[in-house]
């Protein structure tokens, strides 16, 4: 997330790398869970970020995760809690 957050977007491909695509999924959500919920993390975790870039990095990060999962043979899936998911919707609304 923090790769993400701090591209300027002119590279071609990704600045990062999911190494967590591999894992199951439950050893992922919780993290998820708090950066989603916790502002007071998301704050310490990514000093000057709005949510909505925070939003949208962890979207990309897990959309990006999922497609590693995908390649690699395990089609691991990190379930969004209904808060994760509305704090990402809203970012991209």
């Amino acid at each position: 997330m923090i790769a993400e957050l701090n591209s300027d977007g002119s590279k071609f491909g990704f600045g990062f790398y999911t190494s967590f695509a591999v894992f199951h999924g439950h050893r992922t959500e919780p993290a998820v869970g708090i950066i989603a919920t916790g502002s007071e993390a998301r704050s310490a975790a990514f000093p000057g970020s709005s949510e909505e870039a925070v939003a949208s990095a962890l979207a990309k990060v897990l959309e990006t995760a999922r497609g590693e999962s995908r390649n690699q043979g395990f089609h691991t899936e990190v379930k969004l809690s209904v808060d994760a998911q509305k704090f990402i919707e809203r970012a991209q609304t």
